[in-house]
């Protein structure tokens, strides 16, 4: 099977099983990202000296 049919298919079997928006939720979910989340998200007001080491709270 070619991949485009197989992707059709797919999708196919996703949204009979699941309804169109909850097939939509589940292949969201495994669909990459790009850039450093981390970085952008969690850490992006604090250098790498601003971030405490845990090593050093003893």
């Amino acid at each position: 099977m070619a991949p485009v049919e197989l992707t059709r298919k797919g999708i196919n079997a996703f949204v009979n099983a699941l309804g169109y928006v909850d097939a939509v939720k589940f292949i969201r979910q495994f669909a990459r990202g790009s850039g450093d989340y981390t970085q952008e998200h969690l850490f992006c007001c604090m250098s790498c000296r601003s971030i405490p080491n845990p090593l050093s709270l003893g």
